[in-house]
This record gives C-alpha cells, structure tokens and sequence, in this order.
C-alpha cells in the first residue's frame, strides 16, 4: 500500500510538449530542432510508438567525436535504444532508482504505448525546492542542485 507521502511521477513529469523526431530524419535536422525547441533531447517516434531518445551527450559522443557526417546520417544511427521508459503512477523513488542506475537524466513517461511526459532531473531539482522550504539543509541542496543544472546543463 502506497503511504500518503510517497508522490508518483506523473505528479512531477514535464506534461507539456514533448518533442519527437523520426528515426530516418537527419541527425542534422535533430540538432536543430533541439535548438529551435530549446530541449536537450527528442524522443524518437516511429509510427506514433517512442522507440528511442537522442540527447546533447549524444551529438557530442557519437557524432562529433566519430566524426559523423550530420547531414547525412540518420537519427537511428545514434539513438539510445531500446529507450528506457516509466509510468505516470510509478514512485519517484522508482524513477529515482532507474534514472541512477542506468545514468540518464530524462525519462519518458509511457501509458500503455502512448508518450505522456518525461522526468528529467530539473522537474527532480524543482520538486525538492519546493518541498525543502522546511527543512534548511534540504533547502540549500535544492537550491543549488537547481542553480547547477539551470548554468551548466540547460534543459
């Protein structure tokens, strides 16, 4: 039985506009559409289903430093896959747990087959700002954790 202090994802989860691409588009065409949309990753969608994600870290780790040409590969080339997903009634010490051990910072929220959020670590560093405000040391990681990945890791 879930105790009443123990909050569920999708209470947290990025609900707005989730940003997808297709897995034949260009890895060029991600790029900038990642810059259009402001984001650090896009789902990628094939026939409506998520079947993976691509991320800054991977245009740096798969692209630019192998190499590839982003014009003329494809996002599927570079994709994380198979995506790892979670539910919107999942704990987020369940989220917490999966995002650690696979160390990822965005997670698709999945129902049944249909993309309804993502958790990344900023909706984590909001959720415990505003949950700190009575204890003071939680408060002061908070703040901080959200400082840091406002000024070193945009969203």
């Amino acid at each position: 039985m879930v105790q009443s202090g123990e909050e569920r994802v999708s209470q947290i989860m990025t609900k707005d506009v989730i940003h997808s691409i297709g897995p034949n588009e260009t890895i060029e065409k991600a790029a900038e559409r990642m810059k259009k949309v402001q984001r650090g990753c896009l789902i990628v969608v094939d026939n409506g289903t998520p079947i993976g994600i691509i991320t800054e870290r991977d245009l740096v780790q798969k692209v630019i430093a192998e190499k590839i040409e982003p014009g003329k590969a494809t996002v599927s080339k570079i994709m994380s896959s198979p995506i790892v997903t979670i539910g919107p009634e999942a704990l987020l010490s369940d989220a917490a747990l999966i995002m650690s051990k696979n160390r990822i910072r965005r997670l698709p929220v999945i129902e049944g087959t249909e993309l309804v959020g993502i958790l990344t670590v900023t909706d984590f560093a909001k959720y415990m700002l505003r949950k700190s405000t009575s204890d003071q040391m939680l408060s002061a990681m908070a703040r901080a954790n959200q400082l840091l990945w406002q000024t070193i890791i945009p969203e």
